[in-house]
C-alpha cells in the first residue's frame, strides 16, 4: 500500500534537444528527425509522477502562468493520478527549460523560471496535514511550509541537487528543517565524504545522500551513525541522465517511508534511476513497484 505525499516544487514544460557532440559546431540551421522533444517537466512534476508511479497518493503544489502550457500541466497531472488541487496559475508565465545532450551522457540546461522565485504561495489556500512525508524541494516557496509540518512532526524531505557550502545562504533553511536531504557531487567531486562530515556535525538530518553518478551514492544514516556507499548499476543503455536524481530521490523516499532500511531503500531506488535515464526527459522512464521488483531479481524486464 502507498502513502500519502505533500510535494511542493516547480513544474514547468521541458524541450529536449539531442546533439552529435559537444561542443557544438557552429551552422545556421541543422535538421533532425526526432531529436527534439517537448513535455512537462520540473522537479515538483518528475518526483510527483515517479512517486504516483510507483503507488502514492500524491498531492501537487506549485506555481504557474496561466497560459496554455499549463493547461497542458493539469492534463498531464490527472493523467498520471496526482492530486492538483495545489496548482495556482498567477505567474508572468509558465517556467520553461531546453536540455541539450549527447549521446555519452553530458547535457547543458537552460532553465527560464519566470518570476516564479520572488512569487509566494496563497495564504489562503487550506490544505490537510494528514501526511505520511512531506517533500519540499529547494524552490523559495517550498519555505512557507517548514512550520506547518515540524509543528506536526512530519518528516520533510529535500534535495539541494549541486550543494558546494554546507553555510550556503540559499540553501541554508532547507538544510536546518530536512529531516532527509539529498544532493549530488557536481560542486564536491573528490571532498564527498569530508563533506557529509560536515553536514553531519553541523546539522541534525537524519538521513543524508550524495549520489555520485557513476560511482554509484553515499548514505548516512544518523540512527546508525554511519557511512555506506551503495554501487550504481547499468540496467539499460542510457539516453539522456537528466532527471536521474529526482528518480533516486523519489524511489529512495517511497520504500524509505514504507519502512525498508536505508541503504535496502537506495538500492531500490540506484534502479529505478537506472533504468528511467534510459529514456529521454526529466519526467520519462519510470517503472512501477512491481516492474522494479521484477528487474532487481530478473534483470531486465
Amino acid at each position: 500500500m502507498g502513502s500519502k505525499i505533500f510535494i511542493s516544487g516547480l513544474v514547468n514544460v521541458e524541450s529536449t534537444l539531442r546533439i552529435s557532440e559537444f561542443p557544438i559546431t557552429y551552422s545556421p540551421i541543422e535538421y533532425l528527425f526526432d531529436g527534439i522533444s517537448s513535455k512537462v517537466s520540473g522537479v515538483g512534476y518528475n518526483v510527483s509522477k515517479a512517486l504516483s508511479t510507483l503507488g502514492n497518493e500524491v498531492h501537487l503544489h506549485s506555481l504557474t502562468g496561466d497560459d496554455s502550457f499549463s493547461k497542458l500541466i493539469l492534463q498531464e497531472l490527472a493523467k498520471n493520478n496526482i492530486g492538483a488541487e495545489g496548482i495556482y496559475h498567477f505567474l508572468e508565465g509558465t517556467p520553461q527549460s531546453i536540455v541539450i545532450y549527447d549521446s555519452e551522457g553530458k547535457r547543458k540546461i537552460y532553465c527560464d523560471l519566470k518570476n516564479i522565485q520572488e512569487s509566494s504561495y496563497p495564504a489562503s489556500f487550506i490544505f490537510d496535514t494528514d501526511y505520511d512525508i512531506a517533500i519540499l524541494t529547494n524552490v523559495n516557496f517550498s519555505r512557507e511550509f517548514f512550520s506547518t509540518f515540524k509543528e506536526k512532526g512530519i518528516k520533510i524531505a529535500t534535495d539541494c541537487h549541486v550543494l558546494k557550502d554546507i553555510n550556503s545562504k540559499y540553501d541554508k533553511e532547507f538544510l536546518e528543517n530536512a529531516d532527509i536531504i539529498f544532493m549530488s557531487n557536481e560542486g564536491i567531486k573528490g571532498n564527498e565524504e569530508s563533506f557529509m562530515r560536515s553536514l553531519i556535525n553541523t546539522y541534525n538530518q537524519e538521513i543524508i545522500v550524495i549520489s555520485m553518478g557513476a560511482q554509484g551514492s553515499m548514505i548516512y544514516d544518523r540512527i546508525a551513525d554511519e557511512i555506506s556507499f551503495v554501487k550504481a548499476r547499468t540496467v539499460r543503455p542510457i539516453v539522456n541522465t537528466v532527471g536521474a536524481g529526482d528518480a533516486l530521490f523519489s524511489a529512495f523516499i517511497h520504500f524509505f517511508v514504507q519502512g525498508d532500511e536505508p541503504v535496502d531503500a537506495l538500492t531500490y531506488a540506484t534502479y529505478f534511476a537506472s533504468y528511467k535515464i534510459g529514456a529521454n526527459g526529466g519526467g520519462e522512464g519510470f517503472l512501477t513497484e512491481d516492474e522494479l521488483v521484477y528487474l532487481m531479481n530478473n534483470g531486465t524486464l
